[in-house]
């Protein structure tokens, strides 16, 4: 997966989590500029989820577990998992199969 990918799986992801929980945000608004993220008011409608955000708002426990080589990344909770390249998009996959099982309102 090259860079670029990469972002434009971060943006889809965080786009999904954002249309499935409305509700959910934060105070610092993030947006791509030429493929870069960057800090700008002008994406006050888009605000990139962090790790720390989504553990908040997951159900507990959450499990984060890496391959020892760090190239795959695997959050859990009970039997659903999310799986990806980076935490924060196994987080993201994670919330995302929950909201789709029903496991998570979107409160």
């Amino acid at each position: 997966m090259t860079a670029n990918q990469s972002k434009d799986e971060l943006y889809e992801l965080s786009y999904e989590v954002h249309e499935a929980f409305p509700k959910w945000t934060l105070d610092t608004p993030w947006g791509f500029t030429n493929g870069e993220l960057t800090y700008s008011d002008v994406y006050q409608d888009f605000k990139l989820l962090t790790s720390d955000f989504l553990l908040e708002k997951l159900p507990k426990p959450v499990g984060l577990m890496s391959r020892t080589d760090g190239t795959q990344w695997t959050a859990a909770h009970q039997e659903i998992f999310g799986n990806a390249d980076t935490p924060l998009k196994s987080l993201l996959k994670l919330t995302l199969a929950l909201h789709k099982a029903g496991e998570l309102d979107n409160a």
